[in-house]
């Protein structure tokens, strides 16, 4: 197979071969050991600790919003007085003249909340 790329660079997928491309099959790749050194371990272990400080600070301020029993209408309300123009992303469009209802996937019908679950 000539296409220009060099046989290290590619692996082949499909479980039949010919000769030809019998060697690019995965079990057939040469296995490669990858060692960090000290500084790498150190990053690595950097970017654990700074993870883990927000994932603290998110799980904090998830529970502080969940005990403020804030409803989603309140944040449609703060969305269209504060960002009015991200506000129609979120807002469900009353329905038209012909008396029709706007229905989701399940088929019921759609509340004002039901766009900021998504």
């Amino acid at each position: 197979m000539n296409t220009g790329i060099p046989d290290i660079n590619m692996v082949r997928l499909d479980s039949r071969a010919n000769a030809q491309v019998a060697h690019l099959g995965i079990a057939g790749q040469k296995k490669e050991c990858f060692t960090q050194s000290k500084a790498d371990w150190t990053m690595i272990n950097n970017l654990k600790s700074s993870s883990m400080y927000y994932c603290q600070a998110l799980e904090t301020a998830m529970g502080r919003f969940i005990d403020s029993k804030i409803g989603f209408m309140d944040i449609l309300t703060y969305i269209e007085f504060r960002e009015p123009t991200s506000f129609n992303a979120f807002h469900v469009l009353e329905c038209d003249n012909w008396g029709m209802t706007r229905v989701g996937k399940d088929g019921k019908p759609v509340n004002t909340e039901e766009l900021i679950f998504w």
